[in-house]
């Protein structure tokens, strides 16, 4: 008989989930993720929702919007861990929200990976890692850790405030949200991740990749818009030693208090 909407939707994640091809480079600003090792189910896998995908979020007050347009986290209750290609412009304020009470912070400071430029492709041939320093501490709020990398098949939450197509058309700007990712492999310093119940966009970038309630890496780019249904997304990893060696380094440079490392 004719296929149903629903074998067509199962074949294109079954596609999608092997596909293991070469990305064309978009920067992109996308979404912070909190992982589990569960699978998700094949009807999760093929809804239609939206962050692109996901729901309105209140929670995660350590992430943050950068007035970059960029999603970054408190590593330390003065430093804020974002993407490299979000430090390229100068960044004034970090805006959290707690108890519903939003909070723009200026910024005294910002670095960026040495040598990455958003030209070198998706991944980056450098690392897209960025820091902002605060001009005063985050007291209220916990800094998240960071740690190894998941393993592949972990299924994720995203957090950011990435742009969001609504049922009805509208679109929202740097409005926060959540929704699932799911890591897929490894490049040779990013973690890839597809559609869950929602996929990360522009205004998501910097925002981290979290396992459990510690980073494992920063939104960096994607291979395709949405809602193209084949989208990737790399996030740079921050487990590695080469990037350790820059957050810690970077950290002193600022002469804030060390973060907890991988």
């Amino acid at each position: 008989g004719a296929e149903t909407t629903v074998s067509r939707r199962r074949r294109l994640i079954r596609r999608r989930m092997k596909r293991a091809a070469l990305f064309a480079a978009l920067a992109l600003p996308l979404f912070a993720v909190a992982c589990t090792a569960e699978q998700p189910s094949e009807e999760a896998t093929t809804t239609t929702s939206e962050i692109q995908g996901g729901v309105a979020e209140t929670g995660h007050p350590a992430i943050g919007l950068l007035s970059s347009g960029c999603t970054g986290t408190l590593i330390t209750p003065t430093v804020v861990l974002t993407a490299g290609h979000c430090v390229a412009s100068t960044v004034r304020t970090f805006t959290i929200t707690v108890d519903g009470v939003k909070r723009a912070i200026p910024v005294a400071a910002q670095k960026g990976f040495p040598g990455y430029s958003s030209w070198g492709g998706c991944p980056a041939t450098k690392r897209d890692l960025g820091l902002v320093k605060l001009s005063q501490a985050v007291t209220d709020v916990a800094p998240l850790a960071m740690a190894d990398a998941p393993a592949t098949g972990t299924q994720c939450l995203a957090v950011g405030y990435g742009v969001h197509n609504t049922p009805s058309g509208s679109v929202e700007h740097q409005t926060k949200r959540s929704a699932t990712e799911l890591v897929t492999g490894y490049a040779e310093h990013t973690t890839t991740v597809v559609w869950g119940d929602g996929v990360a966009d522009h205004g998501d970038s910097g925002g981290p990749l979290l396992f459990g309630d510690a980073i494992v890496g920063t939104v960096s780019c994607q291979n395709a818009a949405y809602p193209n249904p084949n989208r990737v997304v790399h996030y740079e990893r921050v487990d590695q030693q080469e990037a350790v060696d820059f957050i810690n380094a970077t950290i002193a440079a600022f002469g804030a208090p060390a973060t907890a490392t991988p």
